[in-house]
């Protein structure tokens, strides 16, 4: 039932991924008198995997110099503080956040436009 389903008077159909089954039943939906339209199928990524943390992490060991990667890693582990209190955020564990792979990503993309 994941091509297609009911939200109030109208059926929304995945037109790619319906099987024969669902689109009977989406047919009987429609002599009902509910109101049938398409829904747009998810997109895969364009990207895939190349912007992954572990993705980019093995690039840096292989083509990046060591200030490079200690910056990349700088970035990532850097703390996360609060905007209002200015105090450093902590974990539900107990453990200081970090501001992790989002940081490192940023600069990652600036550092290396051509990856």
């Amino acid at each position: 039932m994941g091509s297609y389903y009911k939200k109030g008077n109208t059926i929304y159909v995945d037109v790619e991924e319906i099987s024969e089954k669902d689109f009977e039943t989406v047919l009987r939906y429609q002599k009902l008198g509910f109101v049938i339209e398409t829904r747009k199928t998810k997109k895969p990524s364009t990207t895939g995997d190349k912007f992954k943390a572990a993705t980019i992490q093995n690039w840096l060991k292989e083509n990046a110099t060591k200030e490079q990667q200690n910056k990349y890693w700088e970035l990532f582990n850097a703390p996360v503080y609060d905007t209002k209190t200015k105090k450093q955020k902590i974990n539900k564990d107990g453990t200081p956040r970090k501001k992790g792979h989002v940081a490192g990503l940023a600069w990652f993309k600036k550092e290396f436009p051509e990856y």
